[in-house]
């Protein structure tokens, strides 16, 4: 994912290539249009990282989310009796708050 600074490198280099484009003379606008080629064909390149590592960074959270949860499952298989203790106690403990605060 592009970060707030390569968004403000990226417009400040486009900001650059257009006012280079609005000043030049005909002779070197040939030359900056090149150059501006080059340039998007390299912003391009650079988005298109970005992408891949935005995916790759998707799957890793969605695998490690998994694992977590298959993790809760086995446990929660293996010590029935502490899920149920762990509810109950913060569920009086809620209901103690909620009656406190109604006194």
């Amino acid at each position: 994912m592009a970060t707030k600074k390569q968004v403000r490198e990226i417009k400040s280099l486009l900001a650059e290539l257009g006012e280079r484009l609005a000043e030049a003379s005909d002779d070197t606008k040939d030359e900056l249009m090149e150059d501006s080629a080059e340039l998007m064909e390299a912003l391009r390149e650079q988005f298109s990282q970005k992408v891949e590592l935005a995916k790759e960074k998707g799957r890793e959270a969605l695998e490690k989310g998994k694992a977590a949860a298959r993790h809760a499952d086995e446990y929660a298989h293996e010590n029935p009796w502490n899920i149920a203790a762990g509810t109950l106690a913060v569920g009086a403990l809620i209901g103690f708050l909620i009656a406190n605060q109604r006194k």
